[in-house]
Parts: structure tokens; C-alpha cells; sequence
């Protein structure tokens, strides 16, 4: 089915806050993709434990009647968040920081606040040798710091006469001491949330949540990397070959290029100098990613690799992007994508996916399939293979088994009969299907 046959349906995306906040609008507005939709009380910092059961001289169970503040209250240095009285005597217990008072432990009989931490830079920080007055020898004997290292505020980076501190929760992401600099990447740069995609807000679940919904198409990749962002689509590569630097166009900034196979590190390297928003491709060669993130590919999935814009991944690790898939996203040439990497292969699995609104969200009278966002897969469907031995291979659904089975894993599942583009028939367990 191609995408000309294909209407456009309902995409939703939940957009939540990583810590309390508020949303900004009511259910029913009207949003852009980069309208500020959240904001957050504050940047979750450190947690501080206070054994409040043991200065009350009371159990842990208790605790929870001798509270004076409610989970992501405001506390103050030295404020009373708890009291018990009794027998004439009163105790208190006192907030040895100022933050919020993140949760309670009946068990264990502790409470834990968080501290706020200063917002840093929205962009990485390079600390140069020149900059503190240093020679290259002199800034190589007195770094402190390790590539991977997480830094708190105030935290020794440099020392010295002219010592450099981390200005915000930070990783330090690049040592160079022949170069005689240092990257450091701020981790909580935002306090605000947009709205991530063109639509309007559907429902807001709780008070730091809201869901953005439109209509359009979405496209769920195989696995993903780094974190999001928004873009024009621009299809660059529908040769199955690695896209190199030749290859791309002269305006880079705020696109997000699609390419059917992989892509070369010269190339990857161009995208990041110049500003690309997102890289959708059929594989990767994962020495090719290892070298460009200096991370490892099969361990660090979604936003746990800090890249420089994310990357989506539809078939995984050695096979092309489908001809047909390939296709249908060069339709969409010049509209706005946003491209979200996040990944999680374990129990509540996350995929990255590639969304492409072409308008808001109509009324239900207006002939289109507003049920569901995602229908549940079929017989007829076309779908792609996520395990071996066909990973990555079309096929369509030729019978779903309606009764549990036990597979070859010895776990039972719900099992499909499959043939393969190739003409090949094969019975795998449903869910290792995803929708073409």
C-alpha cells in the first residue's frame, strides 16, 4: 500500500514533564511544534535522605501521620516537615536543605529531598587551555576530570591557580589534553517543554502531562538513538548504498534527511558541524556509530547516547530501509517531521518513530478512521520482522493463530504464519511483528 492509498490517521504524542511542573494550556488549544506547552517548577537536582522516624522516635510506619509536607511541596533549610507529639513532648524534625520533599519511606523511615539544581547552557561548553592561562602541559597535569564523568555544580574540573568548575550538572563528554581543551554537556538545560509536533492538545492525563494530537503518518523504526527534535523531511539517498558527504545537499541546518541504507562518518560528521535536526536510515555500521559517538552502539540505545541530532534506524543493523517505506516518506518531502530516538527493548518496550502531521485533528465526521491510533495487527497486513533469523525482512500476515503456543524460547505467545517477499513461509510469535 502506498502512501497516496494510505489516508492520513490520527498520531498522538504524549508529552510529559520529567519533574513536576504545570501545563500551560487547557485541552483544546491550538499548538505548534515548538509552542511552549509545560514548564518545570524546577531541574531535579540530588536527593538528600533524612532519617525522620529515628529523630521523631517513632517507627517507620508511622512516619506518614507525623509529615507537615506533601510530596513536591516546597521546603526550606531548617523548615519543620514533620511533627510528633505526645505525652506532653513535642518533636520536630527539620529539612537539612532547601528543595522538595521528593518521597517517603514507611519501611525504611526516611524522607528524601530533592535539591534544585542550576540550569545550565542549552549547548556544550568547551574549557580551554588559553582560556585559564594555562599552556597545553600545564592544562594536561591539572585536569581532575575523566571522559564520561558526571559532574555536579561547583564540582572541580580544572585546578590550579585558575581552576574551572562545572557551571551545571554536566557530563564530560571529551578530554583532548594534547589539544588542550575539555567538552562538558549540560544535562538539565530545559525547563520547558514544546509541544513537539503541529496539532492540539487532546487531553492533559495529569498536571504534568498533556497529549498532542493531529493527523498525519507515523513511521516506527527498528531502534534509535539519541534524544529529539523536529525538521523538514528531505529524502537524500534511495540507492541501497551508504550515503556519504558527496551526497549531501548544500543547506543542512534544521532538516531531517532520509536515506535507505547506512551512512559514512565523514558524512555523519558534516550533518553534526552544519546543523542537521535528524537522520532516518534503513542500518548502520556500528563500528561507523561507535566512532562517531564513542559509545557502544549495542548498550547505549536512545537518549542514553548523547548525539548531536537523533538518529532512527528502521531495519536495525545490515539491511536497507524498504523500497516501499523509502517511498512513502520522499512523499512527504518539504512538510515538518519531528524524530524522537528514545529506545527500550526490555519490558515496555519503546521505539523511535518518525511522525509527519499534515494537519490538526479533524471532526469525527469527516470520513476517516479515528479509533485507534495504532490498529492491531491482522491477517493481510504487511509487516517487518524484528528478530533473527528473517530480521528485517517484509512479509505479509497470512493466519494468526488465536490460541497461545509455546515457541522455541519455551515461553508461550500468539503465533503467525508469515510469507516472506521472498516467497518463503515462516511462523513467528506476533509480537515480533511491527506494521508497515
Amino acid at each position: 500500500m502506498t502512501l497516496q492509498e494510505r489516508k492520513p490517521r490520527p498520531i498522538h504524542k504524549i508529552r510529559r514533564l520529567p519533574s513536576p511542573g504545570r501545563i500551560l494550556y487547557p485541552p483544546g488549544t491550538k499548538v505548534k511544534f515548538d509552542t511552549v506547552v509545560g514548564e518545570l517548577d524546577y531541574a531535579p537536582g540530588p536527593l538528600v535522605r533524612l532519617d525522620v522516624a529515628r529523630q521523631l522516635g517513632i517507627s517507620g510506619e508511622k512516619l506518614g501521620d507525623t509529615l507537615v509536607k506533601s510530596v513536591n511541596d516546597a521546603v526550606a533549610e531548617n523548615e519543620i516537615i514533620a511533627l510528633n507529639s505526645q505525652f506532653f513532648s513535642r518533636h520536630a524534625a527539620r529539612s537539612s536543605t532547601d528543595g522538595y520533599l521528593a518521597l517517603w519511606s514507611k519501611y525504611l523511615g526516611y524522607v528524601y529531598i530533592r535539591e534544585p539544581m542550576p540550569v545550565g547552557p542549552r549547548e556544550p561548553v568547551a574549557i580551554r587551555a588559553e582560556d585559564l592561562g594555562l599552556n597545553k602541559m600545564q592544562f594536561a597535569a591539572n585536569i581532575v576530570a575523566k571522559p564520561g564523568m558526571i559532574a555536579a555544580p561547583g564540582q572541580l574540573l580544572v585546578s590550579g591557580s585558575k581552576k574551572a568548575v562545572a557551571p551545571a550538572l554536566c557530563r564530560v563528554t571529551e578530554v583532548a589534553l594534547r589539544e588542550g581543551y575539555m567538552i562538558i554537556t549540560p544535562l538539565f538545560q530545559l525547563t520547558e517543554m514544546t509541544a513537539f509536533i503541529d496539532g492540539v492538545i487532546s487531553e492533559i492525563p495529569d498536571a504534568d502531562s498533556c497529549v498532542i494530537s493531529g493527523m498525519g503518518y507515523r513511521f516506527t523504526g527498528a531502534t534509535g538513538y539519541g534524544g529529539e527534535d523536529s525538521g523538514i523531511i528531505t529524502p537524500v539517498l534511495a540507492e541501497d548504498r551508504d550515503l556519504t558527504a558527496s551526497d549531501l545537499p548544500k543547506e543542512l541546518s534544521g532538516i531531517i534527511l532520509i536515506a535507505r541504507r547506512g551512512i559514512t562518518l565523514e558524512a555523519l560528521q558534516r550533518l553534526a558541524d552544519e546543523g542537521a535536526s535528524g537522520l532516518v536510515l534503513g542500518c548502520i555500521d556500528q563500528d561507523t556509530l561507535r566512532s562517531f559517538s564513542r559509545r557502544e552502539p549495542l548498550k547505549d540505545l536512545g537518549a542514553l547516547m548523547d548525539l548531536p541530532f537523533p538518529i532512527l534506524l528502521m531495519q536495525g543493523f545490515g539491511a536497507a530501509m524498504l523500497e516501499s517505506t523509502y517511498q512513502e516518506m520522499a512523499s512527504l518531502t518539504g512538510r515538518r517531521g519531528a524524530i524522537d530516538g528514545s529506545t527500550q527493548l526490555r519490558a515496555g518496550v519503546i521505539r523511535p518513530e518518525l511522525l509527519v502531521p499534515v494537519s490538526e485533528i479533524p471532526f469525527a465526521d469527516d470520513g476517516l478512521d479515528h479509533d485507534a491510533e495504532d490498529l492491531p495487527l491482522q491477517e493481510g497486513m504487511r509487516v517487518v520482522l524484528e528478530r533473527q533469523p528473517h530480521f528485517g525482512a517484509a512479509a505479509v500476515i497470512v493466519e494468526i493463530d488465536s490460541e497461545l503456543r509455546e515457541t522455541s524460547a519455551g515461553t508461550r505467545a500468539t503465533l503467525a504464519r508469515l510469507r516472506l517477499d521472498s516467497g518463503e513461509e515462516c511462523v513467528v510469535p506476533l509480537s515480533n511483528c511491527r506494521p508497515i
